[in-house]
């Protein structure tokens, strides 16, 4: 990686960390740019050349967020493997930890919310749909890729979302591992041909 590209990267992690510290302490709607830039000790148009907006980088934090909890869905046994992934239990256990549900953040998006959650949710579409096309090709499938990413993600975001608002009484391992069998059955039914 060459210098340029490891500033950028600098530069664009400082931004999300520092727009992730902000949301901690008050509402999105409420965060300007400026409290932005001040945090991460940054000039405006730094953070311009980096985003356009501050949900660019809330879409930038997700997408991070994306590729960590689908990190080992790269291969092919990964998907059908009997063990949760690590990186759900862990995902799940840090919210139930927190006590509360960081999904009430929905509702506090303003004028952001409804391009945030399309953004959202084709972030979590695609990054399924590049680990599926990693692992296996559309004639191993039964289903096209770009269809069963898209059943994928609405099984995960709509399970995780129905655990965070109705069912987070149910331990954090234990619903990752019903969010797992039930992908995992997507994924089987889709590669018998």
């Amino acid at each position: 990686m060459k210098r340029g590209e490891r500033i950028a990267n600098k530069t664009r992690a400082s931004i999300k960390q520092a727009l992730l510290m902000l949301i901690h302490e008050k509402n999105y709607p409420d965060i300007t740019i400026g409290e932005i830039t001040q945090k991460a000790d940054i000039g405006r148009s730094t953070l311009y050349r980096h985003y356009q907006s501050k949900a660019q980088v809330l879409l930038d934090i997700h997408k991070d967020m994306f590729e960590r909890l689908f990190s080992v869905s790269s291969f092919t046994e990964s998907w059908l493997d009997q063990g949760t992934p690590p990186e759900w239990i862990s995902f799940l256990s840090r919210y139930q930890r927190l006590g509360r549900n960081p999904f009430l953040l929905s509702y506090k998006l303003g004028n952001d919310l409804d391009y945030l959650i399309n953004h959202i949710t084709g972030l979590l579409t695609q990054t399924i749909k590049k680990k599926l096309q990693s692992a296996y090709t559309d004639e191993s499938l039964s289903i096209p890729i770009p269809i069963l990413a898209q059943a994928v993600s609405a099984s995960f975001s709509g399970l995780v979302m129905s655990w965070f608002t109705k069912f987070q009484s149910i331990d954090a391992e234990e619903f990752a591992t019903f969010i797992h069998r039930n992908i995992r059955a997507l994924i089987r039914e889709a590669t018998q041909n």
